[in-house]
């Protein structure tokens, strides 16, 4: 990986100091003897998923090698604790959080060409995506389609991610879709219930509301659909024309 540096001088040494002790406060507070809430244990928004995540840059923006092996024993212990307890299909909070970070980090932290646990996970969110139709779950990036599309992207050129990439932006469309109530093909929307509107906007809204946040409404869909065109599923680009307008 490339990059250029921010800072210089003494706005460096106060950066890289205060990043030193975000460090060393999450080594204290997810090292193996520390007891930790059910998210933490694998989480990728609150827990050892997104610290592993940090230590691997961490680790090699500074060049520590301890850093680094903390990074990869955090990707194996949440790997662990979300097997069979993590829900499937959410990228924050379950098991596709902690296997996009295994994907996101090899080749450069770890080396799982000889036997990739994420195969696995590769066939059960195809099998979720293609038989469970329509779709009964979220739409958004945090818990929901978007969420599993950003880990088919990770997990490119392999064709298995290019058939999940590919069956998310079908589920998508279809939710655009079904939630119109005289369906126009010129306004997909992504339809917010308000039974699942955080209490203080369902006040205001409670028949439900289309989000225009990017972690649980259409800009996360937007930017997803724009990445999926790029790696060439086809039908992402008229859905993408039609949500950017």
């Amino acid at each position: 990986m490339t990059w250029t540096p921010l800072l210089h001088g003494g706005a460096r040494e106060r950066a890289l100091e205060i990043v030193g002790t975000i460090a060393a406060d999450l080594r204290r507070r997810f090292d193996v003897s520390a007891s930790v809430t059910a998210a933490e244990a694998w989480s990728l928004a609150e827990g050892r998923g997104g610290v592993a995540l940090f230590f691997a840059y961490y680790g090699t923006a500074l060049v520590d090698d301890d850093a680094q092996a903390f990074a990869a024993q955090l990707v194996e212990e949440s790997l662990e604790a979300a097997t069979g307890v993590g829900p499937l299909d959410y990228l924050f909070e379950g098991f596709t959080g902690v296997a996009w970070v295994l994907a996101h980090v090899d080749g450069w932290l770890l080396d799982v060409s000889d036997s990739d646990p994420n195969d696995a996970i590769d066939g059960a969110l195809l099998d979720r995506t293609t038989s469970t139709v329509p779709w009964p779950g979220e739409y958004d990036l945090l818990a929901g389609l978007t969420g599993l599309g950003v880990y088919a992207l990770e997990r490119l050129p392999r064709p298995r991610a290019m058939e999940l990439l590919a069956a998310v932006v079908s589920r998508l469309s279809e939710l655009a879709e079904s939630e119109l109530a005289e369906p126009d093909a010129r306004r997909p929307f992504w339809w917010t219930p308000g039974a699942r509107l955080p209490a203080h906007v369902r006040r205001g809204f409670p028949d439900g509301a289309w989000n225009l946040g990017a972690a649980h409404g259409a800009p996360g869909v937007i930017a997803l659909l724009a990445k999926a065109s790029a790696a060439g599923v086809t039908s992402a680009r008229p859905l993408l024309d039609r949500a950017v307008d």
